[in-house]
């Protein structure tokens, strides 16, 4: 029961090692509609070294009625003194189609353990600054994907059977 214990202690003061804390900001997130963006945003982080394709999600938070992001969090997602690389993105629904908003990265963002690391996206001034832009996205609906993976099982059992 004591190694089990210890093993136990030894693995929650990894994690805990791990932990880092971030405090991200972004002021006037503009929508694709032109008025200030108030849908829920996602941060987005992937370590130096890897590619967007790679980012996972860091956190997400819904943008004060002024469009403006603020928030600290901590992650067990990264790994103390590996520099990361941050963009955020966000989606708004207007007259059907998806618009998708992916901001410029920041690049080079050092996790700490013992304090906060700042991460600023500052004023996105209209809903084509310079920093990212919104563009039209085909955004696959559920019921599709899942009438796909349906139709793929019943080959699958098809052969089996065959």
């Amino acid at each position: 029961m004591k190694k089990i214990m210890l093993a136990l202690a030894v693995a929650v003061l990894a994690v805990a090692a791990n932990a880092a804390s971030f405090k991200w900001t972004a002021a006037n997130i503009y929508g694709a509609d032109g008025a200030k963006y108030t849908g829920e945003v996602t941060l987005m982080a992937y370590a130096v070294g890897g590619t967007a394709a790679d980012a996972f999600v860091a956190t997400t938070f819904t943008p004060t009625s002024a469009g403006a992001v603020s928030k600290e969090f901590t992650s067990d997602a990264f790994v103390t003194g590996t520099s990361y690389n941050f963009f955020f993105t966000a989606t708004q629904t207007i007259d059907g189609k998806d618009y998708v908003f992916t901001s410029a990265e920041k690049q080079n963002i050092v996790a700490q353990a013992t304090s906060s690391s700042a991460v600023g996206f500052g004023n996105q001034a209209t809903a084509s600054q310079a920093a990212g832009a919104w563009a039209v996205a085909d955004v696959p609906e559920p019921t599709s994907g899942l009438l796909m993976l349906v139709g793929l099982a019943g080959l699958a059992l098809r052969r089996r059977r065959a």
